[in-house]
């Protein structure tokens, strides 16, 4: 079955050819814009802000956001950011998942713009008031090669002032001087750490129409509840292809638990193995849904690579029953599937409907993604009469 109205409107996917001859800031970055697709997908068209982040909010949400431990300064931005700029940057940003990289707290006049993977702080900037808005008036990177392995002062700068127009203005930004060459060796060396030394895998994802309990692969994901029991739609199909055998094994396994996953011998399947995790039940986005799908997904290349398998199919995790919306779970799918260190030579993701279709080739495709709007605040210098001038 086939819907030619539906591939016609969706653009090429986006494969890891696209990604060749970045730097490795570019690419992080350029991984990283994907992850915007899973926090909420295109930019609200809301009249603006209503509330800043504070710290509490982060702290609320289990982010430990530290302090700089050795700052070093750097040259300041030539920019002068307006009024209403301001008000945006001023609102901060959380990260709705470790993949999307930063986090940005303003504390008065004073932005800190953290890694979402460790809650280090990397850049502290402190803006103070100026003809046409506010500019830079000091800002520091972190110099402790242990948190952080830094490029040259004025690429630091640079790269301040890319974050601040691309991750908080949704502003295309300029890419600084020294990382649009294709190769490090033009750039001056860096700390060398032992993370350097991973060696990460960009696993090939494939988007197809199909039925998951048909699907030939190494290992096949079924979405799940914590008992186990195999009475969603996908869930009971795969439980119908396995057999009687799947149910009887079941029975001594116990449960598991949401973001977590399992794996079982197939069975009657024609994939030798099934990979059970339990996805989140979608109640508005505010419940760590987002967090719990990307660990379906990370749990389920782990259990892949225990039990070998170089190809696995994988349905539209929790866009069923539990509700999950199409486009945020496209944008997390292709994130973490594609991005996520593996042996998995290939991700197959097997959509049964043509809705989640389009909306897994579009996730596939997009490089970049604007984001939600941020909400506004009442702190320092950033503060905005709604009514006043730009």
């Amino acid at each position: 079955m086939t819907d030619d109205s539906v591939e016609a409107e969706l653009p090429d996917s986006m494969g890891s050819h696209q990604l060749q001859g970045l730097s490795g800031l570019q690419m992080e970055h350029s991984i990283a814009q994907m992850w915007k697709v899973a926090v909420g997908g295109r930019a609200s068209e809301s009249d603006g802000p209503t509330r800043v982040l504070t710290k509490e909010d982060f702290e609320l949400h289990g982010w430990d956001l530290r302090p700089l431990s050795k700052p070093m300064s750097i040259p300041v931005p030539d920019r002068v950011w307006t009024s209403s700029e301001l008000v945006r940057i001023g609102c901060g940003y959380m990260a709705s998942m470790m993949e999307e990289k930063w986090h940005a707290l303003v504390d008065g006049n004073c932005l800190r713009l953290h890694r979402s993977w460790t809650g280090y702080c990397i850049y502290e900037a402190t803006f103070e008031e100026c003809e046409g808005g506010a500019m830079i008036a000091v800002a520091f990177v972190e110099g402790d090669p242990e948190r952080y392995s830094r490029y040259d002062d004025l690429t630091e700068s640079q790269m301040l002032g890319f974050l601040i127009d691309n991750w908080l203005l949704d502003q295309p930004g300029e890419w600084p001087d020294l990382l649009t060459a294709t190769s490090d060796d033009d750039r001056r060396p860096r700390t060398r750490t032992p993370a350097h030394d991973e060696v990460w895998q960009l696993a090939k994802v494939e988007v197809t129409f199909g039925d998951i309990a048909t699907e030939r692969a190494d290992a096949v994901v079924c979405p799940t509840s914590p008992a186990l029991s195999g009475s969603g739609g996908a869930s009971r199909a795969i439980h119908l292809a396995a057999g009687p055998r799947l149910k009887d094994h079941l029975k001594g396994v116990g449960d598991c638990e949401p973001g977590q996953a399992i794996v079982t011998p197939g069975f009657d399947m024609a994939a030798p193995w099934i990979i059970h995790t339990v996805g989140p039940r979608w109640r508005g986005g505010a419940h760590n849904e987002a967090h719990v799908l990307a660990s379906c997904y990370r749990e389920s290349l782990a259990r892949a690579d225990e039990v070998g398998a170089q190809v696995v199919a994988t349905p539209a995790v929790a866009t069923g029953q539990f509700g999950y919306p199409l486009r945020a779970a496209a944008g997390t799918a292709v994130g973490v599937l594609g991005f996520t260190p593996t042996h998995v030579e290939t991700t197959r993701i097997v959509c049964f409907s043509a809705p989640s279709l389009k909306a897994h080739r579009a996730a596939l495709s997009t490089s970049s993604i604007e984001r939600v709007r941020p909400r506004t605040i009442e702190c320092g210098i950033f503060v905005e009469k709604l009514n006043g001038t730009d």
